[in-house]
């Protein structure tokens, strides 16, 4: 049996350095556009790695927007 795995792919272009999008998916094309523009992730002190423009709320010591 044939898969065609087109119908699964991420029609989306993201800008580099603009904010992450909510779907899990959408998620994953937006870090492998980052990567590939040269941002690299830092470990937060909470624990998660995220982009410089990602901000951690939860964190101790970091501002809640």
């Amino acid at each position: 049996m044939s898969r065609d795995n087109r119908k699964f792919a991420v029609a989306n272009s993201f800008e580099l350095g603009s904010q992450p999008p909510s779907a899990y998916v959408a998620w994953h094309e937006w870090a492998a556009a980052q990567h590939r523009g040269g941002l690299r992730q830092t470990q937060c002190s909470c624990g998660l790695w995220r982009f410089p423009q990602e901000v951690c709320t939860h964190a101790p010591g970091t501002p809640k927007r």
